[in-house]
């Protein structure tokens, strides 16, 4: 999904100018926050940015989540996105990380109710040709 994401972005990138370093070295406070509230004030796209390129510490679930829906609402451009995905593919990413990445995009478009479907019993089994 990453990979999806980040080719989209690559393509679209195109059309913007090279970041260069100066852009996205802002470094995130070392003061820990309590609130979600007052973590979500302190977070610009450069933060989250140079919090992957530094790697010393994962990102949060908040943090993950205001960047995709920042993304989708155009307050991350493109060029920021590209970025941050190229810093996951250098550094990696937790499983908590990874976790939170795959709920912020699941949620930041329409999610599907297929509970009124009927699904096949686990315990049939089906041939597939």
């Amino acid at each position: 999904v990453i990979l999806r994401v980040f080719r989209v972005t690559m393509s679209r990138i195109s059309k913007h100018a090279a970041i260069n370093d100066d852009a996205i070295s802002v470094t995130a406070s070392s003061s820990p926050t309590t609130s979600s509230s007052s973590q979500i004030a302190h977070l610009t796209p450069q933060v989250i940015i140079a919090k992957k390129r530094q790697n010393k510490e994962p990102h949060t679930a908040i943090e993950i989540s205001w960047f995709i829906q920042q993304f989708m609402e155009g307050g991350v451009k493109d060029y920021q996105m590209t970025a941050w995905l190229m810093a996951i593919c250098l550094n990696g990413m937790t499983d908590e990380e990874t976790a939170a990445l795959t709920e912020s995009m699941v949620q930041s478009g329409e999610v599907m109710d297929w509970s009124h479907y009927s699904l096949p019993n686990s315990n049939q089994s089906h041939k597939v040709d």
